[in-house]
């Protein structure tokens, strides 16, 4: 039996934190990142699509909501809540009020910052950090992973590199491409702890942000060599408001055993890729 795999939603069960009966909690989630590295999330929601709902974000149990100034180390851009960088301190619970004329919607963001090891560690630690994620590759195939960086447009990210075990990746079966590396011919021995590195520019600052995958190699390509089967959209017309902002989600039906991580493209280009100048459009978290 496959499983349905929802992209751009993560859920975690956790007590709501308000208890106001005129906005309701649609969402809450739970996110991590290591101290002094950029980090950002978005409040999507249906409601945003429209172009016509209201977005504040807020630090529980504070009242004021966060400033909109981009200069100020924590503050919101649109939908985005951004952290430049991210401090010991921003460990909690944060709240997107969503409001429209006639209703009110909240997100729940847990945030978790940690400690930065580095290249210190054993590689069991690198392995199980709360920000990575897990990636496989197919024995014999030609194959790739994926650094997922999301931030709003005013981020600019650029000359992304790859790592494994603190030692930059490079040689003819490797290739950077935008925010993946092709790997040819995969091998038992491109089992390990990867991470990518890019640079980003916010307002004339410059910072480096990374990201932590524990890549596994297998043989077999997903359950009885399935192919995961694309649910929604499926050559589907979606209406839209011109200038608004669109939210789509993708559903796929796929084997438990597959872990990589989908990508949307745009023809044969990825959307990162395709829209790497304007961003544009942004491909979310899975």
């Amino acid at each position: 039996m496959g499983a349905a795999s929802l992209l751009l939603c993560v859920s975690v069960a956790l007590p709501l934190l308000l208890g106001a009966d005129e906005c309701h909690v649609i969402r809450v989630l739970t996110e991590a990142s290591s101290a002094k590295q950029p980090f950002a999330f978005s409040c999507t929601s249906p409601l945003l699509t429209s172009g016509k709902a209201r977005v504040a974000w807020y630090r529980h149990p504070r009242k004021g909501p966060v400033p909109t100034d981009s200069q100020a180390r924590i503050h919101q851009e649109q939908s985005w809540l951004v952290f430049l960088p991210v401090a010991w301190r921003d460990s909690g619970t944060y709240q997107c009020v969503i409001n429209d004329t006639d209703m009110c919607r909240q997100v729940h963001v847990n945030l978790t910052v940690f400690e930065n090891y580095g290249c210190g560690m054993s590689r069991n630690s690198q392995m199980n950090f709360p920000d990575g994620h897990e990636q496989i590759l197919h024995v014999g195939k030609d194959d790739s992973l994926t650094c997922h960086l999301n931030f709003p447009k005013s981020c600019v990210l650029d000359s992304v590199k790859w790592y494994k075990n603190c030692k930059e990746i490079k040689g003819e079966r490797f290739t950077y491409w935008g925010i993946k590396l092709l790997v040819n011919n995969v091998s038992e021995e491109d089992r390990g702890s990867y991470a990518c590195e890019a640079s980003l520019t916010h307002a004339g600052r410059q910072f480096t942000v990374s990201r932590r995958i524990a890549v596994n190699v297998t043989e077999n390509v997903g359950r009885e060599g399935r192919i995961p089967e694309i649910t929604y959209p499926i050559n589907n017309t979606i209406e839209a408001q011109l200038g608004s902002t669109l939210t789509v989600n993708c559903t796929i039906t796929d084997s438990r055993d597959n872990t990589n991580l989908r990508s949307w493209r745009v023809g044969s280009t990825w959307v990162d890729v395709y829209y790497q100048e304007s961003k544009r459009v942004q491909e979310g978290n899975e």
